[in-house]
């Protein structure tokens, strides 16, 4: 008898050990978008980070589970995982999710150029001048077009930036970190040194973390904003992003 109850002890013990190490343990479905989120590329993991780190500053842990960007939302909505990143907020995120207040990171849209065609502008009517891309699907077609700017449209950013390569087009719009990442990934060195980024944003924003609309979740939200103002007030959040 007294051996059946030491076993119970024990077995509740480890239970408990391991119900305390699953509460410091955060779950968070993403997808494969160098170089803010990668399954591969340690160098493609910026958010991924980020992220990880501003939880270890609150003494928690981690755990990506990667899948298609569809159900990793969806599985965050319904509350299978904690939550998802990096996601831009609208209306409908807003109403579904938990938003974490403080922004993950921002990202910037320029227009990537080649050097040889002096590429310049301040306002859309600059922007005539030149043959442009843009990228089928994304708002910048929507941006550019309203203003009466005529676009060689592709279905991608990594196609556009071969066509920029070949000398095919003159510039094209692209968030500044993924495509710095495009160019370093996919040119020869002789091409990428024939790519640059124009200072002028066309359009920026801010993502964010999602996480599940329920009281774990305001916690956790609660928990990454503590997190990542800890990593900008020591300064590693910066060197994160470098």
């Amino acid at each position: 008898m007294e051996d059946i109850r030491m076993r119970l002890v024990v077995a509740a013990v480890v239970w408990l050990l391991a119900s305390a190490a699953l509460a410091d343990t955060v779950t968070l479905a993403i997808g494969d978008w160098e170089p803010f989120t990668s399954s591969k590329d340690p160098e493609g993991k910026i958010s991924q980070n980020i992220v990880q780190e501003a939880f270890a500053t609150q003494g928690m842990t981690v755990d990506f589970k990667f899948m298609p960007w569809k159900r990793a939302y969806e599985n965050a909505k319904a509350g299978n995982v904690d939550g998802t990143f990096p996601w831009y907020s609208n209306e409908e995120r807003a109403q579904e999710m938990m938003i974490a207040e403080k922004a993950l990171l921002q990202e910037n849209e320029v227009f990537f150029y080649r050097a040889d065609t002096n590429f310049d502008w301040a306002s859309f009517a600059d922007l005539k001048q030149y043959k442009l891309g843009g990228s089928i699907g994304y708002s910048h077609v929507d941006i550019l077009e309203g203003e009466g700017v005529e676009l060689d449209k592709a279905k991608d950013d990594l196609t556009n930036l071969k066509k920029l390569a070949a000398g095919r087009i003159d510039a094209f719009p692209i968030g500044l970190n993924v495509g710095k990442y495009l160019v370093k990934n996919n040119l020869p060195a002789d091409q990428a040194a024939m790519i640059k980024q124009h200072p002028k944003a066309l359009s920026s924003g801010d993502m964010f973390m999602l996480f599940v609309k329920n009281d774990r979740g305001r916690q956790l939200a609660d928990v990454f904003n503590k997190g990542i103002q800890a990593l900008k007030d020591s300064g590693r959040y910066d060197e994160l992003l470098k």
